[in-house]
């Protein structure tokens, strides 16, 4: 703030206050403020600012006695400026990065999540002679590697659940073991298995935890304190459980004490049937489902009960059988949570474009078709954000009963839109499109909303891009 800068707003602080201390009083910290020019981290108006404290008749020139007694001085003020500069931001949790933000995650004890492994669900093909063959036994310790990849990633047996599923482990962290499947090779001899195909995934990989993400579940967890099942327990709750990437959760949507978590993965995609259920069990296991117990029982003695039924705790007796840390989930008592992931909707565009003077379709097609690809996967990934911004604006809330009930529910609804200005401007942006003369989404010549509530959710994905050239 200049001199000229205070005085006008010095001039219009008199219009509203009488008292003249005051108006002293804010005059010299504005100026205080002004003369610390070394805030402006830059070492140009640093030099300039201490030369003109020397007297005029002092020979001020580059490459002066002067001027070269100050300049060290001046690069020094400079750094120091930049450095109180990072440090001002790194303890402010909207502009912390990376070692600063966990420092407040550690303060609220609430970790940055680390990269964790795929675990890959892989089918094996026998050899018919192979009789009473244990799987688990014949895999043991044995290692697949992936086929037609630039560079083979390599799986580890890992065990085989109850219900005959095989499940191997990528042997590097992050979500790059998600992306493949296909036929397999054992890295080891396997006397008894003739193919080995790579077929879904049971728990996803994950990368670190970004800042963004890391920083947005800090500020949830100041924002909407968790307690009881509200909106924030679950999705806090849900966040940490290792493969989720995002959490929508819908309050009361089938009445009192229902509620509906709904998942993507980490790349913020639909996850599959299997992770369903271990998030479900994790959240409010089917055998406890909607007695919420909110966390582990350990030596709970049960008898003659049926734990799906389980009414009252009188059921307890301490001389029954034992069962050691027996999950109950986190859902408290009461509440009936069911787990979804949302829907895939394809998304065809087509756009008329006129190129410039010199530029031919095969240099212009691509690009654009990668802008529109990349515009439709950032809405996909806004999923999560626009349930939030709606919820925190209480914007599409709304409260009815069931229909020939009096079982009040709560509607809620949110929309991800596709603009036709956002293609228009990614096209022109190019600097190979002087103009765009028609764009439609699904062969429609208007914006696409696509309207998500507690009943149905859907993701965009593209699946065409047409460009014609006029």
């Amino acid at each position: 703030m200049d001199k000229a800068q205070i005085d006008s707003f010095l001039g219009d602080l008199r219009t509203t206050s009488s008292d003249p201390d005051f108006i002293e009083h804010v005059r010299y910290i504005l100026q205080s403020v002004s003369d610390m020019g070394w805030r402006r981290h830059d070492y140009v108006e640093a030099i300039r600012a201490m030369l003109e404290r020397v007297p005029a008749e002092r020979d001020r020139r580059q490459s002066s006695i002067v001027f070269n007694t100050l300049a060290p001085t001046a690069m020094e003020q400079t750094q120091m400026a930049i450095t109180i500069d990072i440090h001002r931001e790194q303890k402010n949790l909207l502009t912390a990065q990376g070692a600063a933000l966990d420092r407040f995650g550690d303060n609220w004890t609430l970790p940055r999540q680390q990269a964790t492994k795929a675990l890959r669900i892989i089918e094996l093909a026998l050899r018919s002679t192979a009789l009473n063959f244990d799987i688990a036994t014949e895999l043991a310790n044995a290692r697949f590697m992936t086929i037609d990849t630039g560079t083979p990633l390599f799986f580890d047996f890992h065990s085989v659940t109850d219900d005959g599923l095989v499940l191997v482990e990528c042997e590097e962290y992050g979500g790059i073991g998600n992306n493949y499947t296909g036929e397999m090779l054992p890295a080891v001899t396997l006397n008894n298995v003739v193919r080995v195909t790579m077929t879904g995934i049971q728990i996803p990989g994950q990368n670190t935890e970004t800042d963004k993400r890391y920083r947005r579940r800090l500020i949830w967890h100041l924002a909407n304190r968790p307690f009881g099942g509200n909106i924030a327990h679950y999705v806090l709750r849900t966040l940490i459980i290792d493969g989720v990437g995002d959490v929508v959760v819908f309050p009361s949507w089938q009445g009192g004490g229902t509620g509906k978590i709904v998942l993507l993965d980490t790349e913020y995609n639909p996850v599959n049937e299997q992770f369903m259920e271990i998030v479900k069990n994790t959240i409010d296991p089917r055998m406890w489902e909607g007695h919420g117990m909110g966390g582990f029982i350990k030596k709970a003695n049960v008898k003659n009960i049926v734990r799906t039924q389980l009414d009252v705790l009188s059921e307890f007796n301490f001389d029954g059988i034992l069962f050691e840390d027996e999950n109950m989930g986190i859902a408290p008592m009461g509440h009936n949570i069911t787990i979804d992931t949302p829907h895939r909707i394809y998304i065809d565009v087509e756009i008329t474009v006129q190129l410039g003077r010199g530029v031919l379709p095969g240099q212009a097609e691509e690009i654009i078709r990668r802008r529109v690809v990349d515009y439709i996967e950032r809405i996909k990934n806004m999923f999560a954000d626009e349930w939030q911004h709606t919820l925190l604006l209480g914007e599409g809330i709304t409260h009815e009963k069931i229909p020939d009930s009096n079982i009040p529910i709560q509607h809620h609804v949110f929309n991800l839109r596709i603009f036709r200005s956002e293609i228009n401007a990614l096209a022109i942006q190019t600097r190979l499109v002087v103009d765009v003369s028609k764009i439609l989404i699904n062969g429609i010549d208007s914006d696409l909303v696509i309207v998500q509530n507690q009943n149905e959710q859907y993701l965009p994905y593209t699946r065409n891009v047409v460009i014609h050239f006029d």
